[in-house]
């Protein structure tokens, strides 16, 4: 009655469905041959799928908003959208002259980190995709990098991402993977 499971030819248990990122103590995850036979405990693809879909999903929102800033700077440089400039009339001179300048560099700095945001965002979503397949390790670390740097824009919502991304590649398991 109770004599199975003292026994060697016990069945296997069965995995617990509440915790399907987690095999059974002794059973490889991904049975077969391969490198993906050896893991054992958490799954290394379900810990990187969260960060990677939100490395995704922010190349997707905020790369169209970088496309959106280098549109309106070169729409600026070709003179479609005026540039609206207000001084008041007693302004001294040296004002006048810094604005002068500010705005003629203005359109060239928007393109620029337009362009800056748009190849980051471009790189951090091509990344998500190679980190949900469990490659792509290091370019991972380089989108998770430049989308925390206050370069180009949305830095607050960089930082807590590119740090969750960070940690998540430090773990063993992921790391192991990654390999």
């Amino acid at each position: 009655m109770g004599h199975e499971a003292w026994s060697d030819d016990a069945p296997p248990p069965e995995q617990d469905p509440y915790r399907p990122g987690e095999a059974p103590l002794g059973q490889p995850i991904h049975p077969g041959p391969g490198p993906q036979a050896a893991y054992y405990g958490p799954d290394p693809a379900a810990i990187v799928k969260a960060p990677a879909i939100c490395l995704i999903v922010f190349g997707a929102v905020f790369g169209l908003m970088s496309l959106c800033n280098t549109g309106y700077g070169l729409a600026l440089i070709a003179g479609v959208i005026p540039q609206q400039q207000q001084m008041p009339p007693d302004a001294p001179p040296e004002m006048v002259e810094f604005m002068e300048t500010y705005m003629r560099v203005v359109p060239f700095t928007t393109v620029a980190f337009g362009f800056i945001g748009l190849v980051t965002c471009v790189l951090a979503g091509v990344s998500g995709a190679k980190l949900m397949n469990l490659t792509g390790g290091g370019m991972a670390k380089v989108s998770a990098i430049l989308i925390m740097s206050p370069l180009w824009g949305c830095c607050c919502l960089g930082i807590p991402l590119g740090i969750w991304v960070l940690v998540t590649l430090a773990k063993p398991e992921v790391s192991e993977a990654l390999h």
